[in-house]
Order: C-alpha cells, then structure tokens, then sequence
C-alpha cells in the first residue's frame, strides 16, 4: 500500500455566509495552499500530526483525529475499502496558536478519505470525495452546509449549491486579485451556527447577494465581482446591527485598513471572523498586505496565486505545523 506523498488545500469563502447553510443557498469559495500533508507510514493505525500534538486515528480520538476516524468509517461504509492503513496526515493551519479559519477539520476530512483511497490504488472521481467528505464531516461536526469540504474536494474556485448539493468550478478572472489579512483572532465554528437563528431574517438578502456573486464571477470581469462582492459585505454589516458580536472590533480594523487602500474588504473565515479578503486590483492589493505585514498584521493567503488544486505533490515540503509567526503554503 505504498503512494507518493501529497497536499489537501485549504479553504477560503467569498460569499454565501449563513445562506448557504439553507436548502437553495449557493456560496462562492476557493481552495487555497497546502493544509494537510499524506505521507506513508509505518504504523498500520493511521496517525495524525496537528499543531505538536500526535493522536491514533481511533474511534476515541480527539478532535481532528476524530474528523478522521469518521471519514475513515464513511470509506468503509461506501467503498468497502478498510480504514486501518499506513497513512499519516500532518497538518498545518495555526498562526503562533491561532486558528486562521481555512477549514482545517473540513481538510483533514478530505485528507484521510483521499489516503485511503490512495494506500489501496483507488481513485474516486472529486464529486465523490465531496459526497462523502460532507457526511462525515457534518456527522463530526453536528450539521454544515458542506460547501467547505466541496471546495476543498474540489480545488480551485467554486460556486456551490445546496439542497440537493453540487459544485461548479470557476475560472479566476484576470485582473482580480486578492490577500486573506488575517484578523489575530479565531472565529469558532459554533459560535457561528449558533447565530444562525438571530439572522433569520438577513438571510434572503445575504443569499442573493451571493448569487448575484456567482452571476457575475462568470463573466470574468473585475468591477461588476467587486461590486458584487460589496454588496455582500454591506449585507453581513446590516445584519451585525441586530447580532451582537458577529463582526469584532478586530475584523472592523481590517475592513478599514482594506478601505483605506481602495479596497473590497469580504470577511471570511466562520461566517465572520478569521480573515477579511481584501479584493481589488493587483498592485492595490499588493500595496495593502505589504503595509499590513509592516505594522505586524499576517497574510493567510494570496490569490489568484495560492490558488490551489484539489491534491498537490509533495516533496519533502514544508515543516508542520509551519514556524511561529508565519502560515507559509
């Protein structure tokens, strides 16, 4: 059962926060970086490297291992396929402790279905990692929309539909581009779905104005995505009027240090947290992460060049986690 080592991307959302999660809801992401490492291994109980910490892939697992285990027993269930391989994952996706909101459970989730089938010489079609990545990932994770294992199965940018669930790849326009600005503080997932009944009533808007997202991504041209992308962002703001604590004084400090530099900026990361997209033109949005990194602030990701396909050679790549002060793909 021997393979040639590989990389699962990460992930970042456009738009679609909170929408998404009801049946008709679309989301536009993308896949960015390496997040989790597969190599071969000599234990036949897979192990999971995360954060310097080491855990068994088991059914009494913690946490990412968890994630893993049940991706395994979905692999079981629908491929026949036993779980039990020499496969360890490493995985990266923390800044000096922080979790920076690129979907590092969605990713393990996709990185052990991907060993499996890889330790036993299968291949499975990228829709069919999705549809299982997204059931053992919502049965982990207590529910989900799924879009972020879609984008990470996936690779690239995607619109995503949900109920019934299917993805479409996307070009990336020539012109836009954008820098993940890392906010300094995690955003957790449950605190997210845990809002989701206070924004019941922002959810139409924010999901058309994810559609219109979608629309306009596939013509290609930057300002009417721009445009779009803004009208997304004055929408989650509307509804942080009525949700306490939706958007933090952190993530308001990046949206104005985006505007300040003529920019988008597209908050990101659990339903509203981790990073803040800032979008616009290549040199404006190189000219705001240079002077984001100056006064100390970190960049998660930059596009369209860490844009990232669905699996990635390995070759002695990076040490993970990734050192103190830097998320490096």
């Amino acid at each position: 059962m021997t393979f040639h080592p590989f990389a699962v991307p990460g992930k970042l959302m456009l738009a679609g926060e909170y929408a998404v999660l009801q049946p008709g809801g679309v989301a536009v992401a993308v896949a960015v970086g390496q997040l989790v490492q597969v190599h071969p291994a000599s234990s036949a109980v897979p192990q999971l490297l995360a954060f310097g910490q080491q855990w068994p892939v088991q059914s009494d697992a913690p946490g990412l291992a968890q994630m893993a285990w049940r991706a395994g027993q979905e692999a079981q269930r629908r491929w026949g396929l036993d779980p039990q391989v020499a496969v360890e994952l490493r995985v990266a996706g923390q800044l000096d402790g922080r979790k920076v909101g690129l979907g590092t459970s969605a990713a393990v989730t996709v990185a052990m279905l991907r060993a499996i089938a890889a330790a036993h010489h299968q291949t499975f079609l990228d829709p069919e990692i999705a549809e299982l990545a997204r059931a053992a990932h919502a049965s982990g994770q207590g529910g989900g929309s799924g879009y972020d294992v879609t984008a990470i199965a996936y690779g690239g940018a995607i619109g995503y539909h949900r109920s019934p669930d299917r993805a479409e790849p996307l070009p990336w326009p020539a012109g836009l581009a954008m820098a993940a600005l890392f906010t300094g503080e995690p955003a957790p997932t449950a605190d997210a779905l845990g809002r989701r009944a206070l924004l019941e009533p922002y959810l139409p808007q924010i999901h058309r104005a994810a559609a219109e997202v979608l629309t306009v991504w596939k013509g290609a041209q930057p300002q009417p995505i721009l445009a779009a992308l803004q009208q997304c962002e004055q929408q989650l703001e509307l509804a942080a009027t009525a949700v306490p604590g939706l958007l933090t004084a952190a993530v308001w400090a990046v949206k104005r240090h985006c505007a300040a530099h003529g920019l988008v900026g597209r908050t990101s990361g659990a339903g509203g947290g981790d990073c803040v997209l800032a979008a616009g033109s290549p040199a404006d949005v190189a000219a705001a992460q240079q002077a984001w990194r100056a006064q100390g602030g970190a960049v998660v990701a930059v596009l369209p060049e860490q844009l990232a396909a669905a699996t990635q050679a390995v070759d002695g790549g990076p040490a993970i986690p990734p050192r103190a002060g830097a998320l490096e793909f």
